[in-house]
């Protein structure tokens, strides 16, 4: 017989631990009843844009682009700058607050697409923050940049637009997770709240919105308070529709059943969106046509996840996931595809 060879295992206490400096410890240990004292110390947490946004807040509001996700975001800037409410119901407790806007995409003649022309209606306490494109210094990262900022100032509601000048590669976990994690640091230690403009990659013009069609969601989702959505309507061009599809600290009052209506006009000089009422989300898309695009979703990835199934075996998945559909259905599905299956169920070909 033939004799197997095993490696000593080395003790544990063998390997060197790495020193960790006790005056500058990553962590600290709390006791639950001193944890709730401290928390009982804290000041409530005030609204800045009604139950959108509230004080030290994460938010990403994202949408396809020409959906008027700068506008909006340019609108609420100027209406926690001021103080006010934003539309009708979307109050603000915390009064004016400074506001620090990031942006990567506008000219400055472009601006003056989104502004008033008339002074008097400019916000005194609202500053853009913007790339010198004849700077030859050190390269430093935009949160390194922002946050250099903050540490001389009072920038207390900051606007990033968008997500993707903050590094590349989103749609990979790793990066997606180490981005997010230095925008909550910024959040947290700052005490600001952050508002960030993200795009979608190709979406229909209009759609159900899911938060699966935010790229990088997944990790993303994880670090946020707030998602929310912009969409376009089938009732016309101008009209929008804001739907929030996460709330982690309180309740969600704009799903699908009560989203926020709007009409994109210009008022004043500003181009701004003017509400509308709240309406059912299924009311601003054809809901027979999306429930064939789901089906079709559907039908796709059980497909590419299982590539030598027959056409039974897709309808069979389909039913285990609770979509109904028929073999004649993904026959078709397939083919409009390009995928070839045999007519009698059998594997593609090649």
């Amino acid at each position: 017989m033939a004799t197997i060879k095993i490696d000593k295992v080395p003790p544990l206490d063998s390997k060197k631990k790495p020193t960790i400096d006790p005056n500058n410890l990553p962590y600290e240990i709390q006791s639950f009843k001193d944890r709730v004292e401290l928390a009982k110390g804290l000041p409530p947490i005030k609204c800045i844009v009604g139950s959108l946004i509230a004080e030290e807040e994460l938010a990403i509001l994202f949408g396809r682009s020409g959906a008027g996700k700068t506008a909006l975001a340019m609108q609420i800037g100027i209406a926690v700058a001021k103080g006010k409410r934003l539309f009708t119901d979307l109050i603000n407790e915390a009064g004016p607050l400074k506001v620090l806007y990031y942006d990567a995409e506008m000219q400055d003649r472009q601006i003056l697409d989104r502004v008033s022309l008339n002074d008097f209606l400019l916000p005194v306490n609202f500053d853009f923050m913007k790339a010198k494109h004849d700077y030859d210094g050190p390269e430093y990262s935009i949160i390194t940049q922002l946050q250099n900022v903050l540490d001389d100032s009072n920038y207390k509601f900051i606007i990033i637009d968008n997500l993707h000048t903050l590094g590349e590669r989103l749609e990979e976990s790793g990066k997606a997770r180490e981005i997010m994690m230095q925008l909550k640091k910024i959040v947290i230690k700052n005490k600001v709240t952050l508002l960030v403009i993200a795009h979608t990659p190709n979406i229909p013009e209009t759609c159900k919105i899911e938060s699966t069609m935010m790229q990088g969601s997944e990790v993303l989702k994880v670090f946020l308070d707030q998602q929310i959505a912009i969409g376009n309507s089938i009732l016309n061009d101008s009209t929008k529709y804001i739907k929030v599809l996460k709330s982690r600290n309180r309740r969600n009052d704009y799903h699908s059943k009560n989203v926020i209506t709007t009409e994109i006009i210009k008022d004043n000089d500003f181009l701004i969106h003017d509400f509308q009422q709240y309406d059912c989300e299924g009311l601003h898309y054809n809901e027979a046509e999306q429930k064939n695009k789901d089906i079709e979703l559907s039908v796709l990835n059980v497909q590419k996840q299982n590539p030598e199934f027959s056409s039974r075996e897709i309808v069979e998945e389909c039913l285990d996931a609770g979509v109904k559909v028929g073999k004649d259905k993904v026959l078709s599905i397939l083919k409009n595809n390009g995928i070839i299956i045999n007519k009698n169920g059998g594997r593609p070909k090649k």
